[in-house]
């Protein structure tokens, strides 16, 4: 179930950095964000530690590349402008400018945002008979 999750997440990837290529920072963002979703749901299932880090390293990377385009969209001002913060994805990365080491505390604090977002963001259209077994946890579901 993992790779099925992780396999989408690769393609939305590819879908965004093909969307950042061309220009089209509003669709890419977006596609980032689904493919962070995704990788999420193949963190939960993944039992291989070494996938799960990998995951996370590159769900951090999609984030603040989204973050970077959402700044540079929401800062308005002309196309030269948004060009220019909306580098390329490996600008600015984990070799960084001292100023990316400096705000480290707000990273994490829009990660953490992001990642919330994230996971309320789409809604499922999932029917009690799609989920199997938990009979116990839907049992207690009811109940409440």
């Amino acid at each position: 179930m993992s790779t099925q999750f992780r396999e989408k997440a690769i393609e939305l990837v590819k879908q965004a950095i093909a969307e950042d290529t061309a220009n089209n920072y509003v669709e890419a963002q977006k596609l980032y964000f689904y493919a962070v979703d995704h990788f999420i749901m193949a963190l939960k299932y993944e039992k291989n530690e070494k996938i799960q880090i990998s995951i996370r390293k590159k769900c951090t990377e999609y984030l603040n590349r989204a973050e970077q385009i959402k700044k540079s969209l929401e800062g308005g001002g002309d196309d030269k402008k948004k060009k220019k913060k909306a580098a390329p994805i490996g600008a600015g990365d984990s070799k960084g400018s001292g100023s990316d080491s400096e705000e480290e505390d707000p990273e994490a604090a829009a990660l953490r945002r992001q990642l919330e977002s994230v996971v309320v963001m789409e809604k499922p259209n999932v029917q009690w008979d799609d989920v199997a077994g938990l009979g116990a946890a839907k049992e207690a579901l009811k109940e409440a």
